[in-house]
């Protein structure tokens, strides 16, 4: 494999990766969020 290529699909893929853990973070923060005016409301 070229390493040209091979850094380049590793900057890709750690991309991905970041935004995937983002993304789930985040919905996983707005997921508490509800939960916890949910409770607060009960």
């Amino acid at each position: 494999m070229h390493l040209g290529a091979a850094s380049c699909f590793l900057a890709s893929a750690t991309e991905t990766s970041l935004f995937a853990i983002r993304s789930s973070l985040s919905s996983w923060i707005l997921y508490g969020r509800q939960t916890a005016a949910g409770l607060s409301m009960a």
